[in-house]
């Protein structure tokens, strides 16, 4: 079945329709996260043993992923990567877009694409 209950558009808070919704992601907001991650993990090498013990590290001021960003296409900066709505309709095209980013994209871990994913089809956690 087609998706026709888009989440509203992040930028103007208006209805989004198939046809002139986007996902977007920025190379910057990788690249910032990615800074995140090296300065933390270089936080913690500092303040505690080389590896760090997981029991030590406070899980909660780790850095957050790189946002994606949906909405309408006028309203959106384009980013580095984008995925039309009509790409993304019916959730066996979001599992076919999740195994091609994961097999062709290394920065797929560094984004919330599990965040974005549930907001647009209210996927339970398992």
């Amino acid at each position: 079945m087609r998706k026709t209950d888009w989440p509203k558009c992040q930028m103007c808070g208006e209805s989004v329709t198939t046809e002139d919704g986007m996902l977007t992601i920025a190379r910057d907001d990788i690249d910032r996260f990615r800074n995140a991650v090296a300065a933390h993990g270089l936080k913690y090498a500092v303040e505690l043993e080389i590896p760090p013990d997981p029991k030590k590290i406070h899980w909660s001021d780790f850095p957050k992923n790189a946002p994606w960003h949906w909405g309408h296409r006028n309203c959106l900066t384009e980013g580095f990567y984008s995925i039309p709505y009509g790409r993304f309709d019916t959730i066996e095209k979001v599992l076919s877009w999740t195994l091609h980013l994961m097999e062709n994209h290394d920065w797929l871990d560094d984004t919330n694409w599990t965040v974005a994913v549930r907001a647009h089809f209210k996927v339970a956690h398992a």
